[in-house]
């Protein structure tokens, strides 16, 4: 019996790969070479390079629980990075990506949302956080923790605040948007991306 258990342990990985990872390398290769598209299209999000993959870590939540690479597997997540306090403009990057994953219809359960807070963040200035934002995943984790995974933004640590990300089905960051884009223009790489990986086996 544990001989037939190892030796499945390789085929299982292939399928792992081949369920998650090649129809994700699939959206890639045909979003980022327009010219095997028919009628081409225009990225609106800037590209990161090299792949910055989300840190192999434990994040602690708001509500209590815990967040890691492992959660992002075989969704398309909008990652937000936060400050201290979730201002005006914090509670509207939320708001939008609220509307952007109903946008997508129904890929909607494909898509995730994340906010990321400073370490020093006051826990009581989200109060209204489960009630106001309910299904957002916030991370409030030590300075230490937090500045590890600002390391990974584009751009890195404190000037990432504002920004919003595009995090792929293996976990790696794709794209990021500056803080005054337009919701539309996420909601429109958003959509192209899924047709496509849909195209390549993937939902």
């Amino acid at each position: 019996m544990n001989q037939q258990r190892k030796g499945w342990g390789g085929p299982q990985m292939v399928l792992l790969m081949a369920v998650f990872g090649l129809p994700v390398v699939f959206a890639w290769l045909l979003y980022f070479n327009p010219d095997l598209l028919p009628g081409g299209r225009s990225n609106k999000g800037e590209l990161i390079q090299p792949v910055h993959p989300f840190p192999d870590q434990i994040f602690s939540t708001l509500s209590g629980g815990n967040f890691s690479r492992g959660d992002l597997t075989g969704y398309w997540t909008l990652l937000y990075s936060g400050g201290e306090v979730c201002d005006s403009p914090c509670q509207k990057r939320i708001y939008d990506m609220r509307q952007i994953r109903k946008a997508m219809a129904e890929h909607h359960g494909e898509v995730r949302r994340v906010v990321l807070f400073s370490g020093s963040a006051p826990m009581a200035s989200f109060t209204a956080w489960e009630s106001d934002y309910s299904g957002t995943v916030a991370i409030v984790d030590s300075e230490e923790r937090v500045a590890s995974l600002r390391s990974v933004l584009v751009p890195v640590g404190g000037d990432s605040v504002g920004h919003l990300y595009l995090i792929d089905p293996m976990g790696n960051l794709m794209m990021h948007y500056q803080p005054e884009q337009p919701a539309a223009e996420v909601l429109s790489d958003m959509e192209l991306l899924l047709k496509v990986n849909k195209w390549g086996g993937g939902h």
